[in-house]
């Protein structure tokens, strides 16, 4: 009964309009979940329709999303919930077919962890596959590549952590990206150590609030070009090889430098690069500067700004690195949760119910932002 009880709260507070259908998914052996895997509640949903993945110890099975336009949203990273289970999940490929019908355009990944790699409208090999627009990935941890290699617009990385390569192709076009609010964090070498590689055809590209880190052994950018870079942190992260193979051509403004060294701490006097308002050499101040100078990142680093240049110094007059506005979505205390409503705590208060008695049940839900 409690279980049952559980569903149909969970269903009151995620309630959306009716024309589109809602599934729910989990692989734990729970009776909550219409399917417990993803590909199989893809493979039932049509375009404009929202898959809920439960969090579970067990790692997720890959899944594959062909011209369905879908929203699929997990618990987080890291919930805020009494059991803090995440949805982790072994790789993910998403692509527009052009034998099929459909479109993947204007889908949204949320609240997901990914093990292995995620290409998105990515197989160079295979000429079906097509371009793609509106994508957005939300509060997503990625623990290894994702690879871009067709023409794209229109994609969003919001709150995300990427903890590898973000590869796209040097021969196709790419336009109106916004990468805001992600920690870029970087050490391990696997095809290539920047974590962002190959943006050469692209128009407004902009990077954002991240913080980017590492241990000298990673690079922020690889053979990029005219990219706008604003209000970032950039810690231990070489920003300048020679020959001119890192970024160049683009728009540095009101960014800090740290521990980065020499021309890395100056990339926007190098490669044809410009900008203004950028503060080499400077320490910002984070709250927990000690484990990102050590390039060490665990799940509840506080990256707040304590003081300094980087407070209030962007050039939207909040602080340079990631956001922690007091409203809306765009604060990093809330990224690591989904933004949907969950419950928290239910109990069942009457012991003993007699034949045809009531039921006193208490339930507890958060909201995120």
């Amino acid at each position: 009964m409690k279980k049952q009880l559980l569903l149909l709260a969970l269903f009151f507070f995620l309630s959306f309009p009716m024309f589109a259908n809602k599934y729910t998914v989990n692989n734990n052996g729970s009776n909550t979940a219409q399917f417990t895997t993803i590909q199989a509640a893809v493979d039932s949903a049509t375009s404009g329709d929202t898959i809920y993945v439960e969090g579970s110890p067990i790692v997720y099975a890959s899944f594959l999303v062909v011209n369905k336009k879908l929203i699929i949203i997990g618990p987080g990273w890291n919930p805020d919930k009494n059991l803090p289970v995440k949805a982790t999940v072994s790789s993910f490929q998403i692509y527009n077919d052009s034998n099929l019908a459909g479109s993947i355009n204007g889908s949204e990944i949320i609240g997901l962890v990914f093990n292995g790699t995620v290409n998105v409208s990515s197989n160079a090999f295979n000429t079906n596959f097509i371009g793609a627009s509106n994508l957005k990935f939300i509060r997503c941890y990625f623990l290894s590549n994702i690879n871009i290699n067709k023409n794209l617009s229109n994609l969003v990385f919001e709150s995300c952590i990427l903890s590898h390569s973000l590869l796209f192709s040097s021969n196709k076009t790419y336009s109106n990206l916004l990468f805001q609010n992600n920690v870029f964090k970087k050490n391990t070498f696997f095809i290539t150590n920047a974590c962002i590689a190959n943006i050469q055809n692209g128009t407004n590209i902009l990077f954002d609030h991240n913080l980017f880190y590492s241990n000298h052994s990673s690079t922020a950018f690889e053979n990029c070009t005219f990219l706008t870079v604003s209000n970032n942190i950039f810690v231990e992260m070489d920003l300048v090889n020679t020959p001119s193979s890192s970024v160049s051509f683009s728009t540095f403004n009101n960014n800090i430098t740290y521990n980065c060294g020499g021309a890395h701490d100056t990339v926007w006097a190098y490669n044809n690069n410009t900008g203004t308002g950028n503060i080499p050499a400077t320490s910002p101040q984070l709250f927990d500067s000690v484990a990102v100078n050590s390039a060490t990142f665990s799940d509840t680093l506080n990256y707040t700004v304590q003081g300094g240049p980087a407070k209030n110094g962007g050039s939207d007059n909040k602080d340079i690195g990631l956001l922690f506005d007091t409203t809306g979505s765009l604060n990093w205390n809330h990224a690591h949760n989904s933004r949907f409503p969950r419950i928290t705590v239910m109990n069942i208060t009457t012991p003993t119910i007699a034949p045809g008695g009531n039921v006193s049940v208490s339930v507890q839900a958060k909201v995120s932002q």
